[in-house]
């Protein structure tokens, strides 16, 4: 909903834009409930549940179709993504969680790493969704923000969390 909110505003203030379709593995992993390493009782669970996360997987796809522009190519790497500085301007990266290494596998991409100097990149309402960040990803977090031109996040617990080190 937040990517639907800020690509109505953006349209509104007549800028073009575009959703990047990128698949992240962690969260398309997650979505599925991928069976390998799971035990007996999580895939009983998974089987279970499989029917109902299809039909709400369904209904999400359908509000992205029908709300939401993407790009025309679909992204499954970091090499595909560096594409996308021949097509930007600017890259803006945001929402639920995309910050908390844990939650994406800590994909660098959300944090634009693959943008090309040159290009602007800012967060908006990005989300880091987690109480403490260990002390090891300090100076990662840092390499990766330093480029930002703006940054924002959701969470004033994000906000202190940073500024500890950017």
């Amino acid at each position: 909903l937040q990517t639907y909110a800020l690509q109505r505003v953006l349209n509104k203030m007549n800028i073009q834009n575009e959703v990047i379709d990128y698949r992240c593995k962690a969260i398309e992993d997650r979505y599925w409930r991928v069976l390998k390493k799971q035990s007996f009782l999580s895939m009983v669970k998974t089987c279970i549940l499989y029917k109902r996360d299809s039909k709400k997987r369904k209904k999400f796809l359908e509000f992205i179709n029908c709300n939401i522009k993407l790009s025309k190519n679909q992204y499954l790497s970091h090499e595909d993504l560096i594409s996308t500085n021949n097509e930007y301007d600017y890259f803006i990266t945001g929402s639920d969680q995309v910050w908390n290494y844990n939650m994406v596998g800590f994909d660098e991409a959300y944090f634009l790493n693959f943008v090309e100097n040159g290009h602007k990149k800012c967060s908006y309402a990005a989300s880091l969704g987690i109480q403490t960040l260990p002390e090891e990803y300090h100076l990662k977090y840092k390499k990766l923000l330093e480029n930002f031109d703006q940054i924002s996040v959701r969470e004033n617990r994000g906000k202190d969390i940073l500024s500890n080190f950017i």
